[in-house]
């Protein structure tokens, strides 16, 4: 039946108040009867229900980065996913990998990363786990977040992100980007980096050291073309392009970008939201 293809609403959460959702189909996210925990709204919920996968597509496209990075390298690669909701990109990912990976995930909101263990609990191929219960920022500290109550879900640290007025706000931790990115530079790894965080993409991605750009082979970021953002991330954007000789979108993998398309997307303001990749 239309709704139920891809998993069944078995019950509600009474801890976190998600829905329990169980899978009916095999691969995207384990066997069938996988449980998973979920906030209900009309994005990932409903999609999730439908078609038993999410964003299946770019999860593929960051497995093939991570099980490049392992043919040629003896370094078990490392994934950040920032603006990791509630782990299912991580989960399949670590599904369709060929080889063991490290994943660590960066998410603010309590109830998704309180829900991230239950959903990566059966993973396979995940040699470490690491959850970041905050945001990166400009600042060290708190910031208010913006979460919609209704439509999809979004939750942004801009208010010019959410849809309507019908949404609520609340508390997270923030750490500062540019000493989140510094710290992991500091290792001895080989990263893929994927950066969905709704409005503040170009902030996150401008303050990826050289240092740790030199050791990250593949970023996927959701970029969101919106009024207002401030040109030093933007000309430190343009700038952090010379580490990436493949630069396209998801929806015309086939064009190479320049860093003045790549700026073009950032500062059109047009409300639209692009896939794009850098890679080497």
């Amino acid at each position: 039946m239309l709704g139920v293809s891809g998993a069944k609403d078995i019950s509600k959460d009474p801890e976190t108040g998600c829905q329990i959702l169980s899978t009916n189909t095999v691969g995207f996210f384990g066997g069938r009867k996988t449980l998973l925990k979920l906030p209900k709204d009309d994005g990932i919920y409903n999609f999730v229900r439908v078609t038993g996968q999410w964003q299946a597509n770019d999860c593929r496209a960051v497995a093939r980065a991570l099980d490049e990075i392992s043919l040629y390298s003896a370094i078990i690669p490392t994934f950040i996913d920032i603006g990791g909701n509630v782990g299912l990109f991580s989960l399949q990912t670590a599904h369709m990998v060929q080889s063991k990976i490290k994943i660590q995930i960066v998410e603010p909101l309590n109830l998704h990363f309180n829900v991230i263990p239950f959903n990566l609990k059966n993973a396979p191929n995940i040699e470490t786990l690491t959850i970041h219960p905050v945001a990166l920022s400009s600042d060290q500290g708190s910031a208010i977040i913006y979460s919609e109550n209704k439509h999809f879900g979004n939750t942004s640290l801009e208010l010019k992100s959410m849809v309507g007025h019908n949404f609520e706000t609340s508390s997270i931790k923030t750490v500062k980007a540019t000493n989140f990115f510094h710290k992991l530079s500091s290792y001895d790894e080989v990263y893929v980096i994927k950066i969905d965080t709704q409005g503040h993409d170009a902030l996150i991605l401008s303050s990826i050291s050289n240092q740790l750009l030199s050791k990250t082979r593949f970023i996927m970021v959701e970029v969101w073309s919106q009024p207002g953002i401030q040109s030093e991330y933007i000309n430190r954007i343009a700038e952090r392009c010379a580490y990436f000789p493949d630069i396209h979108t998801t929806s015309n993998p086939d064009i190479q970008l320049s860093a003045y398309d790549v700026v073009k997307i950032w500062t059109s303001e047009n409300g639209k939201t692009t896939d794009l990749i850098m890679a080497k």
